[in-house]
């Protein structure tokens, strides 16, 4: 059997390989930026395709490596660390494409990506409750792998890195509005 609960160095290991993964993964792609190797937009697409399809690879090999306790390990810890890549890959985003409402839109859009944070226990749960195969194992993989799969596809084809129309500051003035820099200061005496 396998406790991974006994093991707290093997429970850090794929949190450690996602902070290493994406602060690697932004210096790496940075340094290229800086070069003019890539362009922004082609950085964020080369760093999602990194983190979404080679977690999804990594996930279902974890499947087939059996009761080898270490490679199960090693795979998973890729995948997640190869997922860490997504950081500077599209999360970035937000800032990229609204400036003033980048913190909004990562609200927004985080809200949704924690779904399956809890969801996951109970799909896990319901799939291997007195059935601790090896085969519902697999289900949960390619599950989770399709998840990658299709999130990486999505954010491909609608990925942006310009500044949206709807997010640049608005050049009239309403006048229903009192502009900060339009108040007389009151001098102090």
């Amino acid at each position: 059997g396998f406790n991974i609960a006994e093991n707290g160095l093997l429970s850090a290991l794929s949190p450690l390989t996602i902070w290493v993964f994406t602060v690697a993964g932004g210096w790496i792609i940075d340094a290229l930026r800086s070069r003019d190797v890539l362009d922004t937009l082609s950085s964020r697409r080369l760093l999602t395709s990194l983190g979404q399809f080679l977690p999804a690879i990594f996930l279902i090999i974890s499947g087939f490596v059996g009761c080898n306790r270490a490679a199960a390990v090693a795979m998973l810890a890729l995948s997640a660390g190869f997922g860490g890549l997504s950081t500077p890959g599209f999360k970035i985003c937000h800032i990229e494409i609204a400036p003033r409402f980048g913190g909004i839109l990562f609200g927004i859009t985080n809200t949704f990506g924690t779904i399956p944070g809890f969801l996951a226990p109970e799909i896990i749960g319901a799939l291997t409750n007195n059935n601790q195969t090896r085969e519902a194992w697999m289900t949960i993989f390619w599950i989770g792998a399709s998840i990658y799969v299709f999130g990486g596809i999505v954010v491909l084809l609608f990925l942006r890195t310009d500044v949206q129309p709807w997010a640049k500051a608005s050049e009239q003035r309403s006048a229903d509005v009192i502009y900060l820099e339009e108040v007389p200061r009151v001098q102090r005496e």
